[in-house]
Parts: C-alpha cells; sequence; structure tokens
C-alpha cells in the first residue's frame, strides 16, 4: 500500500455502510413520498386548478424561506461531524443554537413580509400559517447526527409515523371541504412535533459536552459562505413557481405546480443519498484518489437508480398526469417532459455539489449560484409574461447545466473523473435499451411500463452493471417488515 492509502476492506466497508444507510433512508423515504403522493393526489382534485395554484403558491414561497432558514448550516455540520466524531455533542448543541437562532429570524421575517404583501391572497395566508414550521427549522440540523451515526432507522421512523399522521389528517380534511389555509396548519402541526421528537431522540445519541461560544462562532464563519452558495444554487429550483405566480393565470400556476411536484419526487432519490453520504464524502476528502472512487460509487448508485426514474417519467408524463392528477390537469405533461429532463442533470449536480462542500470550495459556490439565480430570475421575468410557464421548465433545464458545467470546471483539479465515466457505461447502455422498447411499445402504455423497466435491468445485468455494494444491502435493508428495527 502506497503512503496516504486506506486498507481496501476498510474502504468499501465505509462504502457499503454509506450504501446501507443511504438505502434505509430511501426506503423509509419512499413511504413518505407515497403518503405525500397520495394526499397531493386528493388535495389536487378537491381544491381545484385555481384552489391547488394558490395552495401550490405558497408551498414554494414556504419552501423558499425553508432552504434560507437552513443556509448551509447542515451541511457544514455533516461535514464536521464526518471528518471527526459523529457524537460530538460540543459541536451539535454550537450548531444548534445557531441554526435556531437564525430560523426564528427567518420565521419571524416571512411574518413581516405577508403582512407587509396583505392577507387577501390565498397564498399569502398559506405563507403566513407555515411561518412557525421556519421558527423551529433550526432543530432539523439535529438529523445531522442520525446520518453520521448510520442511525437511519430511527430517524426514518420518525419521518414515517409522523407523515402518516399528517396524510391522513390532509385527506380527511379535503374529503371534508377544508380550504388551503386549513390544510397548511396540519402541515404546521406536524411539521413542529416531527422536529420536536427528532431533537429530543437526536440529543441522548451525542456525549453531553455542552457548546461553547468560540465553537458557536466558527460554525457560523464556516457556514456563511456556503450556505450562501448553497442558497443562491438552490433558489432557482424553487423560484420559479413563486415568480409565475404573479405572472400567469391560477390555472397556469396549478399545471406548473402539478409538473413540479412530479420533480420534487424524482430529486428526493439523488438528495437523500447526497445527504446520507456528505459524512463519508468528508472522510475521504484530503485523499484525492478515495474521494474519486467514493464520487463514483454514489454517481453509480444514482445512475441505475435516479437517472431511469427520471426517463421514465419523461416518457410516460402522459399516462402518469391522468392517472395522478386526472384530465384537468393534462397540460401539466408536457411541463413534466421538460423537468425531467432537468431532473437527470439535477443528479449530476447534486454529485458534483457535494463533492465541492467537503472540499470547502465555498466561494466557488457563491459565483456559480449567484450567477444561476440571476440567470434563472431575469430570464423568467422576460420569458414567462410572453411564452408562458414552458419558459419556465426549459429555464429550469439550462440552469441546471450551468450549476452542473460550473461544478465539474472547479472540481477538475480536485480529484480525477474517469472513474465517473467509467461508472456510467454500462447504466447508459441500459437506459438505450430502455428508450429503444418505449419507441416501439408506446402505444400499449401500462405494458410499455413494464418491458421498457425489463429493459433497463436486463442492460444492465448483461454489461455487469450493478453497484458492488447493491447485494450486500438488499437482504437487509428493502424487506419491509425491517422497517424500523434495525439501524445500519
Amino acid at each position: 500500500m502506497m503512503p496516504g492509502e486506506s486498507d481496501p476492506d476498510q474502504f468499501g466497508t465505509a462504502n457499503r455502510k454509506m450504501a446501507g444507510s443511504a438505502t434505509q433512508l430511501l426506503v423509509r423515504r419512499v413511504v413518505v413520498q407515497v403518503l405525500s403522493a397520495i394526499s397531493t393526489a386528493v388535495l389536487a382534485r378537491k381544491l381545484g386548478t385555481s384552489g391547488f395554484g394558490e395552495y401550490a403558491a405558497g408551498l414554494a414561497m414556504f419552501y423558499l424561506a425553508s432552504s434560507v432558514s437552513d443556509f448551509g448550516f447542515g451541511s457544514v455540520l455533516a461535514r464536521a461531524l464526518g471528518a471527526g466524531n459523529g457524537r460530538d455533542g460540543r459541536l451539535v448543541r454550537s450548531m444548534l443554537w445557531v441554526q435556531t437562532t437564525w430560523s426564528m429570524m427567518v420565521g419571524a421575517g416571512v411574518v413581516v413580509f405577508a403582512l407587509l404583501v396583505g392577507l387577501g391572497t390565498v397564498k399569502i395566508q398559506v405563507l403566513l400559517v407555515l411561518a412557525p414550521c421556519l421558527a423551529i427549522a433550526g432543530l432539523s440540523g439535529i438529523r445531522q447526527v442520525f446520518y453520521a451515526n448510520y442511525r437511519t432507522a430511527t430517524l426514518g421512523l420518525v419521518d414515517v409515523i409522523t407523515n402518516v399522521v399528517q396524510a391522513g389528517a390532509l385527506v380527511l380534511l379535503a374529503f371534508a371541504g377544508a380550504g388551503p389555509v386549513i390544510l397548511a396548519c396540519v402541515l404546521t402541526i406536524m411539521s413542529i412535533i416531527n422536529c420536536l421528537v427528532l431533537a429530543f431522540v437526536g440529543m441522548r445519541i451525542v456525549d453531553a459536552q455542552r457548546g461553547d461560544r468560540p465553537t458557536r462562532m466558527h460554525m457560523l464563519h464556516e457556514s456563511l459562505p456556503l450556505g450562501l452558495g448553497s442558497l443562491l444554487a438552490s433558489a432557482y429550483f424553487m423560484l420559479d413557481l413563486t415568480i409565475v405566480s404573479f405572472l400567469v393565470s391560477s390555472h397556469e400556476v396549478a399545471n406548473y405546480a402539478a409538473a413540479t411536484k412530479f420533480l420534487s419526487f424524482l430529486v428526493v432519490i439523488p438528495g437523500l443519498t447526497i445527504t446520507a453520504v456528505t459524512p463519508g464524502l468528508s472522510a475521504h476528502a484530503k485523499n484525492p484518489a478515495q474521494l474519486a472512487r467514493v464520487v463514483a460509487s454514489v454517481w453509480h448508485w444514482l445512475a441505475v437508480s435516479a437517472v431511469p426514474l427520471c426517463v421514465g417519467v419523461a416518457l410516460y408524463s402522459h399516462l402518469l398526469v391522468r392517472l395522478y392528477y386526472g384530465k384537468s390537469y393534462a397540460e401539466a405533461a408536457p411541463l413534466l417532459e421538460i423537468l425531467a429532463i432537468s431532473g437527470v442533470v439535477a443528479v449530476a449536480s447534486n454529485v458534483f455539489g457535494a463533492a465541492m462542500v467537503v472540499t470547502h470550495r465555498q466561494r466557488w459556490l457563491m459565483i456559480q449560484g449567484g450567477l444561476a439565480l440571476l440567470f434563472n430570475v431575469t430570464m423568467n421575468l422576460l420569458l414567462v409574461p410572453h411564452f408562458g410557464v414552458t419558459a419556465s421548465a426549459w429555464l429550469t433545464v439550462a440552469t441546471e447545466l450551468l450549476v452542473m458545467s460550473g461544478a465539474a470546471f472547479a472540481l477538475r483539479h480536485t480529484f480525477s473523473g474517469s472513474p465517473m465515466l467509467r461508472a456510467s457505461i454500462s447504466p447508459a447502455i441500459g437506459l438505450a435499451a430502455m428508450v429503444a422498447t418505449w419507441a416501439v411499445t408506446r402505444q400499449w402504455p401500462i405494458p410499455s411500463i413494464a418491458l421498457a423497466g425489463t429493459a433497463f435491468v436486463v442492460g444492465l445485468g448483461l454489461t455487469g452493471g450493478w453497484p458492488v455494494e447493491f447485494p450486500a444491502i438488499w437482504p437487509k435493508r428493502l424487506i419491509l417488515w425491517r422497517i424500523g428495527v434495525r439501524d445500519a
């Protein structure tokens, strides 16, 4: 072994632990997303396009404010815990103090904004009702403790329980005729309960060290540039729906919101995977060769899961929209085709973004994010009034390409991209088989889905494209009766 290299067995074990943690988290998130999908489908039908458009616009503003509330604190804590002691109570308590103080300021700012704008529209009323979630969102930083210690089963169990209750309440209230504001109250109550329960459980994992002012100042100093870069890089992803809600009719907003809801489902896999593996990436950040291998592994996992899912949604968008939302949302299907393309690009952007975080490229994140946000906002304001929400969908694709290209350029000297390219060959062959099958069978949509999925799996299997970590985690992590029983 050359100096600086680690034991290959230890490297493989670390990879399997990251894969297991990500898979456990994903299984539980799938349950949460299914519950969310059911409640969204019911709300879209019961509220109608106008009511659903207002509700979605209010949620879009809330999610944008949520990204401000996080402001990179979670990423900095994940990086610090991954590089050191995952149970470091001093780091955790110091960061929670900083993040909670900041989130309370954000929540107060949202209340002031709502009052200044006026409460005459439903979307502003929804935003105001959700403001308490922002004030308490600082406690969400405790999630990094579960990720760093591979305790994702406990985290997932709490998320599943609270989301079951939330989805049930939303569906019952929607059938009872409740409006968007009452529904937003349910989201607020359940979000607060989730944060408080996770904070209680998470603080029992860390050691008894108390936070201190020097550590708080250090964590704040680390978070500011990273948070600004992260905010700028992700704000465009949520800002477009807020912008178009002021530029087009509620009917168009509803269709665009329906399409973006699908996109939010698509980015769950890469988002959760990156969240789960960030501590592991941080542990290898100082060794370019090891970092390249870990990044390639993470990309490989996503290339055989998230990427084909995005491609499949693009191919079968009309069927999915009709089944999920109903015929009144037919105009959302072409928008979904476009946004699914941005989902593919976002997978690569997420991987590169995580590598930039663990290698401390905050300055580049700020520059890149600022340019992406400026481009997206300016072009939305210029094009949407003339071309409608289709322009906003294509601008999402263009902005994702800008972010991905910028990140790849910034990392060109950090580690080799060859492992990622090699890991892409087999998934690309599987995708080609999938698209070819769709082209031949698309006139029979339901059988076509099964055949196209089979073609991808067969193509991947014949070329040896399944990640080596998958066989080790499937028997233990994907059996539903084990949910909540054992941690990774």
